[in-house]
């Protein structure tokens, strides 16, 4: 079971995250310390100008890679590298994925 531990500031391993657009990110860890990040594109449903694309970008403190889980059928724990302590991911209006980091 993960827990919701609060705020980026906090977290021992996410130095910075950018969005290019709204953006939810929640900090989450497991019983023995291991942080997970559900991050999701989320807008407006009454207003049509805010359904866009959203890149966001999590910098990652001595990650190399990351295994995704998400909403789509692609994502059913596809390993990603972390290049530059970068992570970066473009989700569609309303998607969102589970992002578990790697020290391996």
């Amino acid at each position: 079971i993960m827990k919701n531990v609060g705020t980026c500031e906090e977290s021992e391993i996410l130095e910075n995250v950018s969005a290019t657009n709204r953006a939810l990110v929640s900090i989450m860890r497991d019983k023995d310390g291991n942080e997970a990040f559900y991050i999701m594109n989320y807008f407006d449903n009454g207003d049509s100008e805010m359904e866009e694309d959203c890149t966001i970008t999590l910098n990652l403190k001595d990650m190399k890679k990351v295994a995704l889980y998400g909403t789509t059928e692609c994502l059913e724990g596809e390993v990603q590298d972390v290049r530059k302590n970068e992570f970066t991911y473009t989700l569609t209006p309303g998607e969102g994925m589970l992002v578990i980091p790697y020290r391996k």
